[in-house]
This record gives C-alpha cells, structure tokens and sequence, in this order.
C-alpha cells in the first residue's frame, strides 16, 4: 500500500461513520454476539478494573460489560459518541483511536476494540495502533480485537480485484483484501466504505509481530477474536 492509498482511506473511514450515524445507531441496539459475552465473563472483570474500548460507536458494549464498571470509551466520530452519551451518560469521548498518544488516561486492565481493527489500512498503521495500545496498558493486562470474516463472502475474489483495479487507476495502490465497495440506500445516499478482508492466517501474523502475547483465538461464523496479554 502506498501513503496516496492509506490517506484516501482513512478520510474515507472518518467520513463513513459521521455520514452514517444515525442509520448505524438503529442497526446496533441488538444484543452483541455470544462470543462477545463468553469472552467478556471468561476474563472476570472487577468494577474497579479500568477499562478501555476502542472505536466504541454508539456505547453499547457497556450493556454486555455493566454500566457500573470503570469504562472509557473513544471513538473518532462525534455523532457517534452524542448517541453513546444520551443514553449511557458521560463516559466517552471523541478521539482517532490510532492517536491514543493524546488519550491523558492509562494504566488500563482491559481494553476492547470490537469490529475496528479491519478499518485500519495497511500493516504499518496496524502495528503502529498496536504498539500505541500496548503503552496505554497495564502489566499483565489484556486486550480483545475482533474482524469480521468477510474473506466467506461469495463475491470476495472479485470485489477485491475490482477494489484493486478501481483505485490503481487514481495511483491507489491497495493491498490484497482491501475491500472497497458501496454501502447505504438510495434515500440516505450511497457511500464507500473500506474494510480489510483478513484471512485466519494473516490476522494472525500481525500480532505475532508486536509486542503481545497471544493468549488466545476464537473464531465464530462471521467474526474472528484474538486475546492478547501485555
């Protein structure tokens, strides 16, 4: 991936979800997946545990974790986090979660970052996000990353290679499952938005390469987990 290809889609990315909104607010007030639950009462978090969730959207992780635990959330678009705080209060803020050198808090216990990290382009910023991750945490301590499994979609082969061919002719040079594709209905506007398509393997790899231990990988129908100790 070239830096033209990384800016484009991390404005792309910004824009989606203040774009968005409303529409995603209405679509996330069901209950999370099991896993999600599993993994959550499999770690036993403590009300005095402070916890972290990365790209938090609407808020409604807190109805799986609690409302009375000691939780932040950051998410980079503001019309996101107003829908978190109307309904669960002030425990949010707008923040890039890959600028977490400018989040004041630290020393968290757990942090989250549930269907995020596949809008991260390109390895280098991965990484980055990681190591950014791993200074704001606690000794021993344990973050939770999960994508979704879009390399199960029928049309994967040739929406990446009409993802890729689509931006190699504006000098956009994506990496291999980089998604990029229309979204929305016609009454609200029709968008673009970006996903990676990571296999089993490659999101593996990445991790290996940072300063994590992994501790554990779950994976679901639609939706991989990976729980990382620091």
């Amino acid at each position: 991936m070239n830096k033209k290809a990384e800016k484009y889609l991390l404005n792309l990315v910004n824009s989606n979800y203040e774009d968005i909104a409303e529409s995603f607010n209405e679509t996330r007030k069901k209950p999370m997946k099991p896993m999600v639950l599993e993994i959550v009462e499999s770690l036993n978090i403590k009300t005095e545990d402070k916890v972290l969730d990365l790209g938090c959207g609407n808020g409604r992780f807190l109805d799986v974790l609690g409302n009375d635990k000691n939780y932040l959330g950051v998410d980079n678009s503001k019309n996101l986090i107003k829908f978190a705080r109307e309904k669960y209060g002030d425990k949010f803020q707008v923040l890039d979660v890959l600028k977490l050198d400018k989040l004041k808090e630290n020393n968290f216990d757990f942090v989250f970052s549930w269907a995020v990290f596949h809008h991260i382009p390109g390895n280098n910023l991965r990484l980055n996000f990681l190591n950014q991750v791993y200074d704001k945490m606690k000794d021993d301590s344990v973050l939770v990353i999960s994508v979704w499994k879009l390399r199960q979609k029928k049309n994967f082969f040739c929406l990446a290679l009409k993802s890729f061919l689509n931006n190699f002719l504006y000098f956009r040079f994506l990496d291999w499952g980089d998604l990029v594709f229309n979204w929305g209905k016609k009454k609200n506007g029709i968008k673009p938005r970006y996903y990676h398509a990571f296999s089993k393997k490659g999101f593996e790899n990445i991790f290996e390469k940072s300063k994590f231990k992994v501790e554990n990988f779950l994976e679901d129908e639609f939706n991989y987990y990976i729980i990382l100790k620091k």
